[in-house]
């Protein structure tokens, strides 16, 4: 079998199975005793080996099947979770990790003996059988798992009792090392479908379609064939070593016939149906959707790449309609009108129906950490308990694959810069362990994303301190920075107050690069720090980059976008109102000093001729403000971003272009460079 063309899907599924098993680990890691997490480590480790073998990564399989022996003893009791075992099954996943991404890019494969001798060495002296052996879970009991009629099945049972049908519960092992189990399972459910009607499972058919199951599941069959039959009927299939069949004793004997058969079979029909989206008669559609690569009659999975095709093509369908609603009202019908209303109102609805395609939940990146708060803080020594809110907030995909790095570098300045050691907060009245919040949530048009601990915030004298040896404070400043002045400090490029290079951080590598990933990406970020109390920062980004709203101005003869988001008000001001302080113009504007810059000359135009009267569009970057001269304004409109290309490289002052709905190019502003440049505007 060529399985490459599946290689994108084992990808996919093979991550979500590592993120998880390093969830449950750290669920294990502070509970022991949690079951749930051992049996869903378990399982997903199982099904992890199966997908590697059938796509032929023997070297995945065979570390994994490791891997998942070392956790079948935790199962069973014959190895506890203490901090060895979890520190030997934490390295092992990094491992895996690394396996994973070597087998998949056809690269030389790492050398893991000294984690797989470690995993060896827990099995061994377990006494148990050979690593290299699949463990032998069977015991005398078939009962490993049950499966029970309800109070309805029940009733369906003995009315179908007096057409002669009986109930039987069957309980099936599957061999070890069992692959493609959802297949060896369908198999199954054909064969009993043809001696009768299955009314229940257990695992519910979803997971058995997912594998998300041991080797053992359980049938109850509504059936007119003897116990022999239903067992060599199953026998007979491969893969299967065990089949038990119990009879199911009904209370209160056989009902009378008091229904005609059809009645009976339309009872034991609904009964079959009782599960509802994955009930067991839909097994058909299940399993046949599986082996089309169709995982759920809900979900399925599809290329990015076509995802963000059809993202373009609403784009310029957006641009399209606009053309079309710029068409003069007064050469169209009435019947012409309402179409174009109607298309307005459709195109509207597509567009956000697609969008929301792209968003996706902010709990992709928030479960990375769990696993890097804990190594960071096991490194540090520091005792630190992370908290997650909100991790179903939304956001544009691909604003998820960049906020990732950002936020590593919150937390890690977070664990080295703020969190003080337990000896440390106890000494200060705190509790020894230490909070670190990671919280997400929508405001307006925007996700907001914050990094809170509750450590010792921003040391102002140790800011000052190291900003006067850098020389980003005069040499001769005897006092210490406040703390507007401390926050702007820290984004300084280069910026560290560790007094050592150490794992975490002190190399001067991070505020810097979170302001300018953010800003980047069309937010900014604020910090709020209480000496003492904690500090909190705070990412705010646009919900998507696709599709914006913008306030389309005049200026120079061209037509350029601003982004809505940043326009706080526009106002007309008088010559006579313009003020000069420090060679900047300025408008006071109710108490508040607010620079005034033509946005002609900002973006390297000859001055122009505004007349008596200008136009001035306020805007904000970061708490800051700043007045542009523009020529005229010419209202709102929903634009498609368009990147530019790479052979203009960056231009101050511009994001990016959009198609306008005449056809013209006209250029996005790019509001947060503006500001940073207009001391360098005389005015």
């Amino acid at each position: 079998m060529d399985a490459s063309e599946f290689k994108d899907v084992f990808a996919a599924e093979a991550q979500e199975y590592l993120q998880a098993l390093n969830k449950d680990l750290l669920r294990l890691e502070s509970n022991p005793d949690d079951r749930g997490a051992l049996n869903d480590m378990f399982r997903a480790a199982h099904s992890l080996k199966g997908m590697s073998s059938t796509m032929g990564y023997q070297e995945l399989a065979d570390f994994t099947h490791q891997i998942e022996s070392v956790l079948d003893l935790l199962r069973v009791g014959e190895l506890s979770a203490d901090e060895k075992v979890v520190n030997v099954l934490f390295r092992a996943f990094d491992d895996l990790q690394v396996l994973l991404e070597k087998t998949l890019l056809d690269q030389p494969l790492p050398d893991l003996e000294e984690t797989k001798a470690k995993l060896r060495d827990l099995v061994i002296k377990q006494d148990t059988v050979d690593i290299g052996t699949e463990l032998d879970e069977s015991d005398d009991s078939p009962l490993k798992i049950d499966v029970e009629l309800d109070g309805y099945d029940r009733e369906v049972c003995q009315q179908a009792a007096g057409e002669g049908y009986a109930p039987y519960k069957i309980f099936i092992t599957l061999r070890p090392k069992t692959l493609l189990k959802s297949v060896r399972v369908y198999t199954v459910f054909q064969a009993l479908e043809n001696l009768g009607t299955i009314i229940k499972c257990n695992p519910s058919a979803q997971d058995l379609e997912n594998e998300q199951f041991d080797r053992d599941f359980a049938i109850i069959l509504l059936t007119k064939a003897d116990q022999n039959t239903i067992k060599h009927t199953v026998e007979n299939i491969s893969e299967i070593e065990t089949v038990f069949v119990e009879p199911i004793e009904l209370r209160g004997g056989a009902a009378e016939k008091s229904q005609t058969s059809r009645e009976v079979a339309a009872a034991a029909e609904e009964a079959a149906c009782t599960e509802a989206e994955v009930g067991v008669k839909e097994q058909d559609r299940v399993f046949q959707g599986y082996s089309r690569g169709v995982y759920s009659d809900r979900f399925i999975r599809v290329e990015t790449d076509r995802l963000d095709s059809l993202i373009n093509l609403v784009g310029e369908l957006v641009i399209s309609k606009t053309q079309v609603l710029e068409i003069d009202s007064e050469l169209l019908t009435d019947t012409a009108r309402n179409a174009l209303v109607q298309l307005d109102r459709v195109t509207t609805d597509l567009q956000y129906a697609a969008m929301k395609l792209r968003m996706v939940p902010i709990k992709q990146v928030f479960d990375r950490f769990p696993r890097l708060v804990r190594d960071l803080a096991q490194a540090a020594g520091k005792n630190i308990n992370l908290e997650i809110y909100g991790e179903d907030t939304e956001l544009d995909r691909s604003l998820v694959n960049q906020i990732g790095d950002p936020l590593v570098h919150l937390i890690r300045n977070s664990i080295d810069h703020g969190i003080e050691t337990a000896q440390k907060r106890l000494a200060a009245g705190k509790p020894a362990q230490a909070t670190l919040r990671l919280s997400a949530f929508h405001e307006g048009g925007h996700v907001i994303i914050q990094v809170f601990d509750d450590g010792q915030g921003l040391v102002l004298s140790r800011i000052t301190e190291i900003a006067r040896e850098r020389g980003l404070i005069p040499p001769d400043f005897d006092g210490v920075v406040t703390m507007e002045q401390a926050i702007d400090l820290i984004f300084q490029p280069g910026f560290s107050t560790n007094e050592v290079v150490t794992d975490l951080s002190g190399r001067g590598v991070g505020m810097d690069v979170v302001k300018s990933i953010v800003e980047g990406l069309g937010g900014h970020v604020e910090i709020e720090s209480s000496p003492g109390e904690g500090t909190c920062v705070t990412i705010k980004l646009p919900l998507t980059l696709a599709i914006i709203k913008a306030l389309l101005i005049n200026c120079g003869n061209q037509v350029y976008a601003l982004p809505i988001q940043s326009v706080r008000e526009n106002l007309l001001v008088t010559h006579s109102q313009i003020k000069t302080v420090s060679q900047q113009n300025v408008i006071v504007l109710r108490s508040e000093i607010l620079p005034i810059v033509d946005l002609a000359e900002s973006l390297g135009f000859a001055p122009q001729d505004h007349g008596d009267t200008l136009t001035v569009i306020v805007v904000e970057s970061h708490g800051e403000k700043a007045g542009f001269i523009v020529d005229d304004i010419i209202g709102q409109q929903e634009i498609v971003i368009k990147s530019l290309s790479d052979f203009l490289g960056s231009i101050r002052g511009i994001s990016g272009a959009t198609v306008l709905g005449n056809g013209e190019v006209a250029l996005i502003l790019d509001h947060n460079s503006l500001i940073k440049g207009r001391n360098d505007v005389v005015g």
